[in-house]
């Protein structure tokens, strides 16, 4: 078993005990317990590949992308499993300037009528940190793919990454964490002292014309992925946000009508570190049931919390 299939295993399991829990009511107690079977699957990605990620689309199906090493550089590639088997491995795009990192890669949504968008980032500077975003589209189930636009109005030799997705009537929501205010600093400022990341956000089109561009926050964790999801009541984020006094709790933001609320702590953690944990939340949401998970360590202690709402991310009950 590769590193992707072992990966998707784990994912699988995941998604499981999360449905689990969105089935759970009040008779919950009566009902006979459940048998969970984990089965191996071979893996549809090639010798080398990394960076995979999982979506589900609305009939079920799940989705599977990764990069996989090619002769210049990497290819972008996704398969579906229908329930019993991955499909053959499709290509996205191949580039030889892929900014390529274990932490922040790239991801795939599925919206309505079987379309697909996809995101990566690309190479656009000499910097460690200098790496912009890129979404394209397909129509036809991922066959072709359209010319991948920017979702960011800023093009500065900067970090511009850890990108959610989300598919709302169609149109594509995107969120990522933008570094255009570390530019005066120098290429790698992203990362150091001092300097601060946004949280940015904007919608595409299915020609790819991008809608307004809200800066949802103006100083979160460095590098942390973001989390999206779709409610009832509209779209929900959630993200590690970073304090002056650098507590870095997460973070949650919803669009009502149509603005975003202010970011609020999901719950309060209080945990202080003056560095980037690498380690973001996760948000599914069926209605205005949201689950939302997450790791902390306030006072050196480790742990991974799970918090569910009821009312579309607005308040949540107690981790």
């Amino acid at each position: 078993m590769n590193r992707l299939s072992t990966i998707a295993g784990a994912a699988g399991l995941t998604a499981c005990l999360v449905a689990t829990a969105f089935g759970r009511n009040a008779s919950s107690d009566t009902t006979p317990a459940r048998t969970l079977a984990i089965d191996s699957l071979p893996s549809p990605a090639g010798v080398g590949s990394a960076e995979p990620n999982l979506t589900v689309g609305p009939d079920g199906r799940v989705y599977l992308s990764w990069l996989e090493p090619t002769s210049p550089g990497h290819a972008l590639k996704f398969a579906v499993h229908d329930g019993t088997k991955w499909s053959a491995a499709q290509t996205i795009v191949q580039r030889p300037d892929f900014y390529v990192n274990w932490a922040d890669f790239p991801s795939l949504v599925v919206l309505d009528g079987g379309r697909l968008a996809a995101h990566w980032l690309q190479r656009n500077g000499t910097g460690t940190y200098a790496y912009v975003v890129r979404i394209s589209q397909s129509a036809d189930g991922g066959n072709t793919w359209s010319t991948p636009v920017a979702p960011h109005r800023d093009s500065s030799e900067t970090e511009h990454g850890f990108v959610a997705l989300w598919n709302e009537r169609g149109t594509v929501g995107a969120v990522w964490l933008d570094g255009r205010k570390t530019k005066a600093a120098g290429h790698d400022a992203g990362h150091a002292a001092g300097n601060e990341m946004m949280l940015v956000s904007t919608t595409l089109a299915a020609d790819g014309t991008r809608g307004a561009e809200v800066r949802l926050d103006e100083r979160t964790c460095d590098c942390c992925q973001n989390a999206a999801a779709m409610t009832s009541n509209g779209p929900i984020i959630a993200y590690r946000d970073r304090s002056s006094e650098e507590i870095r709790d997460i973070y949650v933001t919803r669009r009502v009508g149509n603005k975003w609320t202010a970011g609020a702590p999901a719950h309060r953690d209080n945990w202080k570190i003056a560095a980037c944990p690498v380690n973001g939340p996760a948000l599914s949401a069926r209605g205005n049931r949201v689950a939302l998970a997450w790791f902390t360590a306030p006072g050196d202690s480790a742990r991974v919390n799970v918090a569910f709402s009821d009312n579309a991310g607005a308040t949540f009950g107690a981790p």
